[in-house]
């Protein structure tokens, strides 16, 4: 089930970075035909590291899945310790 659920993660992770990435191409070429490099560049640096950024926001937290199985983990836990089995 978690590897079903991190592989939905990946998918939506890869479909965002391929949009981004077109979009931040197109107007980086339009900049650089357009006479201006350093415009093209710093858009394509500043929105790729806006993507990995968002990237690893998005793998940091928890999904409801992993949630929910922490939360019941913890339970258990701690009724563990109230019973004295540690």
């Amino acid at each position: 089930m978690l590897s079903n659920e991190r592989k939905r993660q990946w998918k939506s992770i890869a479909i965002m970075w391929i949009v981004v990435g077109v979009i931040l191409s197109i107007v980086a070429l339009w900049f650089y035909f357009k006479g201006d490099p350093n415009l093209s560049s710093m858009i394509l640096g500043f929105g790729g590291l806006a993507v990995a950024f968002a990237s690893i926001k998005v793998f940091e937290q928890p999904s409801v899945f992993e949630a929910r199985q922490l939360a019941t983990l913890q339970e258990i836990k701690l009724i563990l310790r109230e019973r004295g089995i540690d």
